[in-house]
């Protein structure tokens, strides 16, 4: 592993590299050097998930060379503000040996990330976190952008997929989930919303993070305060109406994704007040109508398109996702869809909270 690191511009001599984190994706390593004394974050890049790693890290370059230049203009420090890349001996954003690809980012210091919502304060410097990534890149042209996963929100897609999945389904499994696929169908007409809004420039095509769950954010050890968004794999086209469904979906529901008891799943209402309260605050003056209309909902569109993804999934033979027991994927399934269920009687509430901070 020293091979590799030695190909990056990093500070002081090597001492250890250890195993870091909780992804499911990418393989992330501690490394530690001395004289004078610095750390780092060493990844290997999964070639299985991301086709295009170059593409992929010109966005996260251009996007972070964005935000600096703005700190930079506005007389702000941006170290441990913004994801940083160390570049190498050839001014690459990586190194590729074979066909693995791998990165160097400095670490931030005095930092730390949460699995689980620790307290409603965290969800709302989350949301302005989030809301504050939206609000520097809105001067910033997403069509430069690279889309790292093709279609990854195009729920019409993942929808028109999910139909043609049912004709190769596992028929026992295809019986036993029957209720949830009738679900699903019922909810066909929803889907189109966002993409026939986008094409028809009603809702602004944007830079979007894609998954902004709680643990991709570096929070301050000392105190509750936001230091660093990471994971900008999935940054690309798309409308913030997804991250903001997204960190609902995950941040305001009051039980995990696989929880087997539906009777617990529900939505936090003061967890998705103090979301909501966070990300709208810097975005007041940039987001449209529209994007104001349909922000509740989108929570209700992501959590849908999730739980149909686990179901398919489950349905086909449990090929995507990685499971520990043969009926995760229809747990995971079911949970999600009940959350739907949970989010639609709560829409009304929901609306109104976000009139509140608009």
């Amino acid at each position: 592993m020293k091979d590799i690191i030695d190909q990056f511009l990093y500070e002081g001599t090597y001492v250890s590299h250890e195993l870091y984190g909780y992804g499911h994706i990418n393989e992330t390593y501690l490394v530690t050097c001395e004289h004078p004394f610095r750390q780092y974050i060493l990844q290997w890049i999964n070639p299985a998930v991301f086709k295009r790693i170059p593409e992929l890290m010109r966005n996260i370059e251009l996007v972070t060379e964005h935000i600096k230049k703005q700190y930079e203009e506005e007389g702000i420090e941006w170290k441990d503000r913004v994801l940083s890349y160390v570049p190498t001996h050839t001014g690459e954003s990586f190194f590729k040996v074979g066909e693995d690809y791998y990165r160097l980012y400095h670490f931030v210091e005095n930092s730390t990330s949460y699995e689980q919502v620790p307290d409603k304060i965290y969800l709302e410097l989350a949301g302005e976190a989030f809301g504050e990534f939206q609000k520097r890149l809105n001067t910033f042209d997403a069509s430069l952008l690279f889309e790292t996963i093709e279609d990854f929100h195009h729920t019409p897609k993942r929808y028109a997929r999910f139909v043609e999945s049912l004709s190769d389904a596992i028929l026992e499994r295809k019986n036993e989930a029957k209720e949830w696929i009738d679900f699903i169908h019922e909810r066909a007409h929803v889907m189109e919303k966002v993409v026939q809004g986008i094409t028809a420039n009603a809702i602004p095509l944007r830079v979007t993070h894609n998954d902004t769950k709680i643990n991709n954010i570096l929070f301050d050890k000392s105190e509750p305060k936001v230091k660093c968004l990471v994971d900008l794999d999935t940054v690309m086209p798309g409308s913030l109406l997804y991250d903001f469904g997204d960190a609902i979906r995950f941040g305001c529901s009051t039980a995990k994704e696989d929880e087997t008891h539906l009777d617990l799943v529900d939505v936090n209402m003061d967890y998705f007040e103090a979301f909501t309260k966070g990300f709208v605050r810097p975005l007041k003056e940039t987001m449209t109508e529209a994007e104001f209309e349909h922000l509740a909902w989108s929570s209700i569109l992501i959590t849908l398109e999730l739980g149909m993804r686990f179901l398919m999934d489950y349905l086909l033979g449990d090929h995507y996702f990685k499971i520990h027991h043969p009926r995760q994927n229809l747990d995971r399934a079911m949970n999600q869809l009940t959350l739907v269920k949970k989010l639609e009687e709560k829409l009304p509430m929901m609306e109104e909270i976000v009139k509140k901070y608009r």
